[in-house]
């Protein structure tokens, strides 16, 4: 019993300095994220997720109160950089808002283990994959759209698409070749192909796009990519990545031979 009281004492002095700042001891802004707290540590036990209680209610304050900052530490898990992107915010450099600056200060220093784990449990308890959970709101429907079976669909989302400033589809082209890269049926990967070439004349997307093809195992690809990823745009970054693939003894005959097509073509 004196364990337990003691383990309270410790959380509640480890919380104090972490929530006062975004509750500025409001009764039912505090009572709202202990309740919130609670339920995320009992759902992380339950999947046998380990969390530092203190690391566990800084991620949540940036989850509930800072949401531009949870949605790039998303963008940044799947990006593979998000322990060094944290570091950089904790170390007071790199170019963040004030308040993304003030995040960091606060105690403890995350551990990169921690950050993995709790980004993953927060996009899974809502449903979503660490793709679409990187995405800001705004952009989710217009990404799932340009990813959609129906070419129609498609066609008019890509309308919409190419009018977003270009650091909307730079992220939505990240969206849509992460999900190029984890899907394995033909058709599915000819849409999203598509959709990214569609986008890749943007400043920066065709570059994001390849930095996430570049991972994608050479035996998942099918011979529409090749050709879909030069339907729209035919930017230099595909051309490389393609002359990849077609050299690389794991892509099977089939898209081998789409690949030289592709490359002659254009």
């Amino acid at each position: 019993m004196l364990a337990e009281r003691y383990a309270e004492v410790q959380l509640a002095e480890a919380l104090t300095p972490l929530l006062h700042r975004y509750t500025m001891g409001n009764p039912r802004r505090l009572k709202r994220f202990l309740n919130a707290y609670w339920l995320r540590m009992s759902f992380a036990s339950r999947r046998g997720v380990d969390l530092q209680s203190d690391a566990l209610a800084k991620l949540m304050l940036a989850e509930l109160y800072l949401p531009d900052l949870f949605g790039q530490l998303l963008a940044w898990l799947a990006a593979g950089v998000v322990a060094d992107k944290v570091a950089e915010i904790e170390g007071g450099t790199g170019d963040h808002s004030a308040g993304v600056r003030d995040w960091g200060e606060l105690p403890p220093k995350l551990p990169a283990d921690d950050l993995a784990r709790y980004l993953l449990l927060a996009a899974s308890l809502r449903g979503e994959t660490i793709e679409e959970a990187a995405l800001p709101p705004d952009l989710r429907d217009i990404a799932t759209r340009l990813a959609s079976a129906s070419q129609g669909t498609r066609n008019e989302a890509r309308k919409e698409a190419i009018k977003l400033d270009t650091a909307k589809q730079v992220a939505v082209i990240r969206y849509l070749g992460s999900s190029l890269r984890q899907q394995g049926a033909p058709d599915e990967q000819k849409a999203l192909g598509e959709s990214i070439s569609a986008l890749a004349a943007a400043p920066g997307a065709a570059a994001t796009a390849t930095e996430e093809l570049q991972r994608m195992r050479h035996g998942m690809i099918t011979a529409p990519v090749p050709i879909s990823l030069f339907i729209h745009n035919k930017p230099a970054e595909f051309r490389v990545l393609i002359e990849g693939w077609r050299d690389s003894p794991e892509v099977s005959e089939t898209a081998r031979r789409a690949c030289t097509e592709a490359l002659g073509q254009h």
